[in-house]
C-alpha cells in the first residue's frame, strides 16, 4: 500500500493541535507497517498552500520518517483543501502501480470560500486509482462538502477533537487497510 497523508496546518490549527495530527499520522504509518517494504508513505501539509514534507522514497527507516514528520512546518493561512488535494494527486503519480493507493486528508474546518470545487480538485487522485479518506476533526464537520469527495460516506471519519486523534488513529488505519481492493 502507498498512502499520502495530508495534514491541516491552516491558521486555525494551533501548534498543539498540529502536533496531535503528527502523532496520529506516525501512529497510522506504524499500523500500516511503513516502511516495511510492503507499505510506503508520503506526507503533505497545507494551509494557504500545500507543501510536500516527504516523498515516498524520502526516508530510510521508520525513525527517519518520524523525524521528518516532526519537523514538518506549519503553513498557516486559509484552509485551501483544493490545493492540498491537487498536490496529493501529483504525489500519487510516484506511487507504485502494483499496490493499493490511498490518500488520508485531515481537515479541521470549512475550506476557504475561494477554493475550487473539491471534487474537481480530487479528480487526479481518482484518476490515479486511489481511495480518498477524510479525517474530519471537530464536533460539527461540514459533511456535505466532505462526502462530495469520497467514494462512500463511510470514508469520512469524524473525530470530535484533536485530543481524540491518537485514540481514533488506529481505527482509521484499520479501516483503510481492511477496505477491499477495487
Amino acid at each position: 500500500m502507498d498512502v499520502v497523508f495530508v495534514m491541516d496546518s491552516s491558521e486555525e490549527v494551533t501548534q498543539n493541535n498540529y502536533r496531535d495530527q503528527k502523532e496520529a499520522i506516525k501512529s497510522m504509518a506504524h499500523s500500516m507497517k511503513v516502511p516495511s517494504g510492503r507499505s510506503r508513505a508520503s506526507v503533505i501539509t497545507y494551509g494557504n498552500i500545500p507543501t510536500l514534507v516527504v516523498k515516498f522514497d524520502g526516508y530510510q527507516s521508520f525513525n527517519s520518517l518520524e523525524n521528518v514528520i516532526d519537523r514538518a512546518p506549519r503553513i498557516g493561512g486559509r484552509r485551501r483543501i483544493d490545493l492540498a488535494l491537487e498536490n496529493a494527486g501529483r504525489v500519487l503519480s510516484e506511487a507504485r502501480s502494483s499496490v493499493r493507493r490511498n490518500v488520508i486528508l485531515f481537515i479541521s474546518g470549512r475550506g476557504d470560500p475561494n477554493s475550487r470545487n473539491l471534487y474537481e480538485a480530487a479528480k487526479r487522485i481518482f484518476n490515479e486509482k486511489a481511495v480518498l479518506y477524510v479525517v474530519a476533526i471537530g464536533k460539527n464537520p461540514y459533511f456535505e462538502e466532505l462526502t462530495a469527495v469520497v467514494t462512500k460516506p463511510r470514508d469520512v471519519f469524524n473525530v470530535s477533537s484533536f485530543g481524540n486523534l491518537g485514540r481514533d488513529a488506529e481505527k482509521v488505519a484499520t479501516s483503510v487497510q481492511q477496505r477491499p481492493c477495487k
